[in-house]
């Protein structure tokens, strides 16, 4: 084992010392003796307080029913989601504020979706957590993949380095199918209970979108769209992923950006591109008629009912997709690289996408020319994965997790650290 790979074991072990110091000793102590709120629901929007996902679809969800008896509060660490909240007169907070903290502390139930930070989990240690999670996929998540472990070869150091992350437990965990329950979520995420409901942020695929899914969506690009369906184009949104090792389809090289631009005016389409937030934006794809680029900060959501198909690589984004039952291509031009450098895979890659997979350009415009042609030979095989992927496919997640919410959480005296820690199973709501 290298000394560097020693020298970030013993660095990680002082800093999770230190946390856990502070955890116990401050942080849990205030956690104890600040009142809880009963009624009070707290939001955590993830990648710093974005308004996207489960968390913003749940929230608005309550938020509409106007109940007198709940209190909801919506986090962002974002100041453009703050004031448009503010200016919606929308309960948010600007964390990390002490009057955050302070409501943080309160809260008799939280609700994420991503990983939830040391400090934050040990602020609501009496509170109720909720996790959403923010994809199904066939990527290893969370305390099942640690990028990290992959240089050491000893069996017994992995299992060392494991214990010093930091994973949270959940009181409830959002699955969305028992495949999902017990091959992904069941390895990687501490929980004691799972609800198989479905993803609130689907719900919107079912409905018009309302003004309140529109908060955080792209509103410009959407009504580009819509102008653009009218004239008889065909939409595509691709929505590739991010690389851990660096790279993408522009900095590799592996998209000729002027014949695809001569392509989609061939053929009528339109191409919307939503790069993942990590990824910066692209210049050469700016000014174009025929190719958009959707704000990779926001909601992109409303837009999948105008979409004719789905170009992805290795993003769980194409699950969601499913639900429209439109087809799916995968350009996976460096499947090994990332097999390899990125992520660990699960599950057999051809079997878990029911789309062609594409390896160069030329390949992915053949396949859209079948896919609009009317040649589509992928629908029995996105089946079978929907299938496995959702119990639940109505547009309903949303009221089936606020219903076990308010009936088990709300109103009760919380303290759920102290709870029984069970193995998790299927709640039948």
């Amino acid at each position: 084992m290298s000394g560097k790979i020693v020298r970030k074991i013993i660095s990680r072990l002082l800093r999770r010392l230190l946390a856990i110091i502070i955890s116990w000793c401050i942080c849990v102590p205030i956690a104890y003796i600040i009142p809880k709120k009963k009624n009070l629901v707290v939001f955590i929007g993830q990648n710093g307080g974005n308004l996207t996902g489960n968390v913003k679809y749940l929230f608005f969800h309550i938020y509409k029913l106007r109940q007198e008896n709940v209190e909801l509060c919506f986090f962002t660490g974002k100041k453009e989601v703050y004031e448009e909240l503010k200016q919606n007169n929308i309960p948010v907070l600007f964390h990390t504020s002490i009057w955050s903290l302070f409501k943080l502390l309160q809260a008799n139930v939280v609700v994420v979706d991503s990983n939830m930070s040391q400090g934050k989990y040990y602020l609501a240690f009496c509170s109720y957590i909720v996790q959403l999670w923010h994809g199904i996929g066939f990527k290893r998540i969370a305390e099942d993949n640690i990028n990290e472990i992959k240089a050491i070869k000893s069996m017994m150091l992995k299992k060392f380095y494991k214990k010093l992350h930091f994973y949270p437990r959940h009181d409830l965990l959002v699955s969305t199918s028992p495949f999902y329950t017990e091959n992904v979520f069941a390895p990687a995420l501490r929980h004691r209970q799972v609800l198989e409901a479905g993803y609130p942020r689907n719900d919107v695929m079912f409905r018009e979108p309302d003004e309140f899914d529109m908060l955080g969506a792209d509103a410009t690009c959407i009504a580009r769209v819509e102008q653009l369906r009218d004239k008889g184009y065909k939409i595509i949104v691709w929505a590739p992923t991010f690389r851990d090792s660096g790279g993408g389809l522009l900095e590799d090289n592996a998209l000729d950006v002027e014949k695809m631009v001569a392509f989609t005016k061939q053929y009528k389409l339109a191409i919307i591109f939503k790069f993942h937030p990590s990824n910066r934006g692209n210049k050469q794809l700016e000014g174009m008629d025929t190719i958009i680029q959707y704000d990779r900060h926001k909601d992109i959501y409303p837009l999948f009912r105008l979409a004719d198909m789905m170009i992805t690589d290795y993003s769980s984004i194409y699950m969601d997709y499913l639900l429209l039952n439109k087809p799916v291509l995968f350009f996976a031009y460096d499947y090994q690289k990332y097999v390899e450098r990125d992520r660990d895979i699960q599950f057999d890659y051809n079997w878990i996408t029911p789309g062609h997979k594409c390896y160069t350009q030329d390949e992915l415009h053949a396949e859209i020319v079948q896919i609009i042609n009317g040649n589509d030979r992928y629908k029995e095989h996105r089946n079978e994965i929907l299938e496995i992927a959702f119990k639940h496919k109505d547009g309903q997640a949303s009221e089936r997790v606020w219903s076990f919410i308010a009936n088990n959480y709300l109103g009760n005296e919380s303290m759920a650290r102290n709870a029984t820690n069970s193995k998790y199973h299927d709640i039948k709501s």
